[in-house]
């Protein structure tokens, strides 16, 4: 596993991928009514951090999701008691044909999927009816072209890094047409600013002991993306917000 989840891990202080960690969860969560019974699907799951939270708080049985089988056996050995796959989002519909879900949720993932749209049509196909399904992402007012904050300049692949913030003027058709109804998009843009002038001002006070515990270019890789990123956000170039719409048959 990179050595870029591992800083970020140490610096959110849990096995989180996303803004605003567990504060970010409860706002999220706070759409669904807990329920055990539940059959609960994390799409781009990383470490488990999330999924384990959800779990915990008695949402319902989680599975999770990720194409990265590194950050999967991390999830496996730190949280055993929560089921991970390795599965790819737009295969989700085939890889579960036998398993229909209450709630699909993804948090700061659905920006980095190729075809959002077969995605969401894909979920649709495994999706109880009147299922929940949460997108807790970046946006934008439209059509997003910038390169990606997020792409590891180590490597030469990276200029292709796919960033992609939800398009708030078209997610509403887009989900109609892939059988969802839209219920509401919660403004997240002045939280998603705070959580990231947060995570940029941890790393400035650890930046020594980050250094030394995961090495110099990891750091500057990291520390360079998320500012770019704060300044998109200060921008008003993208935002973030909560996507919460239902299934409908």
């Amino acid at each position: 596993m990179s050595n870029r989840k591992l800083l970020l891990a140490h610096i959110r202080e849990g096995h989180y991928a996303h803004a605003g960690e567990e504060e970010a969860i409860e706002l999220t969560m706070k759409l669904i009514q807990k329920n055990t019974q539940n059959q609960i699907l994390d799409v781009g799951c990383g470490l488990g951090g999330t999924a384990n939270y959800i779990e915990k708080q008695g949402y319902g049985k989680v599975t999770g999701i990720d194409i990265d089988p590194s950050v999967l056996h991390t999830a496996k050995e730190l949280y055993s008691h929560v089921r991970f796959e390795l599965c790819d989002a737009n295969s989700a519909h085939s890889f579960f044909s036998q398993l229909r879900f209450n709630v699909i949720y993804s948090f700061n993932a659905f920006f980095c999927f190729k075809t959002q749209k077969n995605c969401l049509t894909g979920f649709s196909e495994i999706a109880e009816n009147n299922a929940d399904l949460l997108l807790f992402d970046y946006t934008s007012p439209g059509y997003f072209t910038q390169k990606s904050p997020f792409c590891d300049r180590t490597k030469e692949s990276s200029a292709s890094t796919l960033f992609a913030p939800i398009n708030l003027d078209r997610i509403e058709r887009d989900l109609f047409e892939a059988n969802w109804q839209l219920n509401t998009i919660i403004n997240l843009d002045a939280k998603y600013r705070i959580w990231y002038q947060s995570l940029i001002l941890k790393m400035e006070q650890a930046k020594n002991e980050l250094i030394q515990k995961f090495d110099n270019t990891t750091y500057h890789d990291l520390y360079t993306g998320y500012v770019q990123l704060l300044t998109l956000l200060e921008q008003k170039k993208i935002g973030g917000a909560i996507i919460h719409a239902t299934h409908r048959k």
